[in-house]
């Protein structure tokens, strides 16, 4: 029981807290250690917390747009452990700016695991509420916190796109062969060091040497890699790579051909490589090269013009030997199969000869000299046959669940839902006045009043969207949706096993070196997605 007497104090800063020009923080109660002497003034203020044994959980230079920062993570292990008593914080912001997560935490995962929680600025304390939600100010402040956020974001990418267009340099990290300038944090200089390496991968591939030839050589020459100069110099960890993985990472072709590639080395800055798939999203999609900002005579290059286009022209007269899939064509399993030990995405490619006798290997692999990632693939058709197989289990078990308990269960769970909706929705409503008063009464400016105006109404869209498609669900015929699902089932075979289906019901997959798989399926229900058209 001691071990659960713990107070966790969380902290949390981020560059939403900080100047878009300057990189200085706009607001010193948002500092670190206003928070901490914020936080421990509360404590020393009620008596009751002294009795905890007090433990700080920091996240600095992380968003609040998401749950994975490593403090936060570790804090809310300690709670599943069932070794945290109580959690505070300065207000419900610094948990975190994602409304419908941070609900869920304060109103089910927190009271399910017995640990209270405490929002200073926002007087929430959820001992003195038990059973209790908060109320709607603090409800409603969760959904600005979100809306600002993600305002903040799209202003941050707006600047970032004008710093694009002016040719800065606006990556986080120097391409091989530069330094950012310690003058100017948007512009890149020749690295010494390894500038001479990239030179020579030039002129090695005019004389009519291989990617691989030039990786080999370097390898000879123990010239450190890419992953390994950022991580040594600069203090950059690929996510994919365990520290070990990374000091024994080697040179590859594919390394090489993406250096020699790249108009860095001719003087340009190239921008906009990926972009987030949405705004707050921690989501990347590379672009198509046609979508590259490029802007040339930026900085010193390391190879003149002339040199670079005879170099592409080689490049692009060497006829591939392999077709690899793109994002262009996804196939079943594209971006959901990973290598078991190094986290790694797998790689699709197809011999020529043989498209149909597509495969899956990790690339990370061939690029370490020891077995701290061991060699691994599997043919595409094996894949699809273990996977549909897998589907079709949980499927049947589906079935054979709701052909008992569908009806019951199906009307339990929709209704609850569906009072849910309609309160908040009714608080919603209710709660428009005191806004407009609020207004009226000089409290609050008129761009705080439409922000505040166009959340709530954005909210009761969906509240009123969610509720006419439960009262729909809630009268439809469950026996007949049986039935029909027992129809489709018998249609799930390997040649229907396509995206649309491992979209719905698989998260991931992973393999091992001993080629066994691991399958990670989503908690989508099979009975909706076989009433889909």
């Amino acid at each position: 029981m001691e071990q659960r007497r713990v107070l966790a104090s969380y902290l949390r800063i981020s560059l939403e807290d900080r100047d878009l020009k300057s990189g200085n923080q706009k607001a010193e109660s948002n500092s670190i250690s206003a928070q901490r002497q914020l936080i421990r003034g509360y404590i020393q203020s009620h008596p009751d917390l002294g009795a905890y044994r007090l433990r700080e959980f920091l996240d600095d230079g992380y968003s609040g747009t998401t749950l994975n920062r490593p403090a936060l993570q570790e804090m809310l292990a300690l709670a599943r452990n069932g070794r945290l008593h109580c959690v505070i914080v300065k207000d419900v912001s610094r948990f975190g700016r994602n409304y419908i997560e941070i609900g869920n935490y304060i109103e089910q995962v927190f009271p399910f695991l017995g640990v209270r929680f405490i929002s200073v600025n926002d007087h929430f304390d959820s001992r003195e509420t038990p059973g209790q939600t908060p109320g709607l100010d603090m409800a409603f402040k969760n959904i600005l916190y979100d809306f600002y956020s993600k305002d903040l974001s799209k202003k941050v990418l707006s600047v970032k796109r004008m710093q694009q267009a002016e040719g800065k340099f606006v990556a986080a990290k120097p391409p091989f062969g530069y330094l950012i300038s310690p003058d100017n944090r948007y512009q890149l200089i020749p690295d010494p060091k390894t500038a001479p390496w990239v030179r020579a991968m030039f002129e090695m591939t005019l004389e009519g040497k291989l990617p691989s030839e030039i990786a080999g050589f370097l390898n000879e020459k123990k010239v450190p890699t890419p992953v390994q100069r950022n991580f040594r110099e600069f203090g950059f960890r690929d996510r994919w790579y365990r520290e070990e993985t990374m000091e024994n990472s080697r040179w590859t072709g594919s390394t090489v051909l993406k250096i020699i590639k790249d108009p860095t080395m001719s003087g340009c800055t190239v921008n906009n490589r990926v972009q987030v798939t949405s705004i707050g999203s921690r989501r990347f999609k590379r672009q198509a090269e046609t979508d590259f900002v490029i802007v040339a005579d930026t900085h010193t290059a390391l190879v003149d013009p002339d040199t670079f286009q005879k170099t592409r022209a080689i490049i692009k007269a060497r006829a591939p030997s392999r077709k690899k899939g793109r994002a262009g064509n996804e196939t079943a399993f594209s971006g959901k199969i990973f290598c078991g030990e190094c986290g790694n995405r797998l790689r699709r490619e197809s011999r020529s000869k043989q498209p149909e006798r597509a495969s899956y290997y990790c690339p990370r692999a061939r690029q370490t000299k020891n077995q701290s990632c061991a060699a691994k693939s599997i043919q595409e058709d094996v894949l699809k046959s273990i996977v549909c197989s897998v589907l079709k289990a949980q499927f049947q078990l589906a079935a054979d669940w709701n052909g008992a308990e569908f009806p019951r269960h199906r009307e339990k769970e929709l209704s609850r839902r569906l009072k849910a909706w309609k309160g908040e929705l009714n608080a919603l409503r209710s709660g428009f006045p005191p806004l407009y008063e609020a207004y009226s009464a000089g409290q609050m400016s008129h761009e705080d009043f439409l922000r505040q105006k166009a959340a709530r109404a954005d909210r009761l869209r969906r509240l009123q969207s969610e509720i006419e498609n439960g009262e729909r669900l809630l009268s439809a015929s469950s026996e007949d949706g049986i039935s029909a699902f027992q129809e489709w089932l018998e249609t799930v075979t390997e040649s229907t096993c396509g995206r649309p289906l491992t979209d719905t019901f698989v998260e991931a997959i992973y393999l091992d070196s001993r080629k066994s798989l691991r399958i990670v399926l989503k908690g989508a229900d099979p009975l909706d997605f076989a009433r889909q058209p």
